[in-house]
């Protein structure tokens, strides 16, 4: 089946080999299922091609032991996504629910009906993928930290795309100490989607506005700028209305907690005049 377009740039937007990537909150195992592709054709263009005609980056994916691991709490649907794997990627169905995969197996795949929160992260010197895509910020963030805290030494990078509260996501990313690896805005069926693509391993400092969002289409940039100034003003007026009882958006250090919740109306001031100055830039 074709990916939408919103799957298809996080598909393309991965950079680096991984032992294992997880492709959580996986829905019908698309994303999941075109990496599998990806990766067994690049390990038969490896196979077949002469050392002296195969490029670098493709024989350092290829050479990789990589198992990808399909990721929802719903029974019915995990069901659903294993059988079609067994279709397509036929593989024994020990392999397929073993939490630790067989390293000499190369390509491999397997199917965990859990929680998200709760992800059997395999502890190892490997750098790892977490896909966590087409679910609100908060619970978007409250996987992340709650993964994070259970894996504080294990190197991880997350691509992420939150349907909504964007900018409270990347302040709590921030919060964890996750770097920015890029980040995209793409447009599709008339949504904005932002891209966030972060590691425990990245030194760059990521925006809760976001940098690169802006130095892309300038008319995609440009729209989803308003929608996001007007969003923001709206909450403002109707924090005003309330005579500003909201509650301002927490960040618990000490213990890495973060919790979404209504902002205060000198932080939504400070959040619009933010945006305003992006604006400004953009012209």
């Amino acid at each position: 089946m074709k990916l939408s377009h919103r799957l298809t740039s996080l598909q393309r937007m991965i950079q680096h080999p991984y032992r294992h990537i997880w492709d959580c909150c996986c829905d019908h195992g698309l994303l999941g299922a075109a990496l599998l592709t990806e990766l067994q054709t690049l390990s038969l263009a490896t196979e077949a091609a002469p050392p002296s005609q195969t490029y670098a980056p493709l024989q350092t994916h290829a050479s990789l032991q990589t198992s990808v691991h399909f990721v929802d709490i719903i029974p019915s649907l995990m069901q659903e996504v294993e059988d079609k794997l067994q279709r397509f990627f036929p593989q024994s169905k020990q392999a397929s629910r073993n939490k630790e995969p067989d390293s000499d197996h190369g390509i491999s795949w397997q199917v965990h009906c859990m929680d998200v929160s709760q992800l059997p992260i395999i502890t190892d010197n490997s750098r790892q993928l977490i896909i966590i895509a087409g679910v609100g910020g908060a619970l978007t963030l409250k996987l992340v930290q709650a993964i994070r805290l259970a894996y504080p030494q294990q190197a991880l990078d997350f691509l992420l795309c939150p349907v909504h509260h964007q900018f409270e996501l990347r302040q709590g990313l921030k919060a964890l100490n996750l770097g920015l690896v890029d980040e995209q805005l793409i447009v599709e069926n008339r949504r904005f989607y932002e891209l966030i693509y972060v590691s425990s391993q990245s030194s760059t400092e990521l925006s809760a506005q976001g940098d690169k969002l802006w130095q892309q289409d300038i008319n995609i940039s440009q729209a989803y700028l308003n929608r996001t100034l007007t969003h923001y003003r709206n909450m403002l007026r109707h924090s005003a209305a309330l005579d500003g009882r909201g509650h301002e958006f927490t960040q618990q250090m000490c213990t890495g907690s973060v919790t979404l919740q209504s902002h205060s109306q000198a932080a939504l001031n400070a959040i619009i005049e933010s945006y305003s100055q992006i604006k400004v830039k953009l012209g």
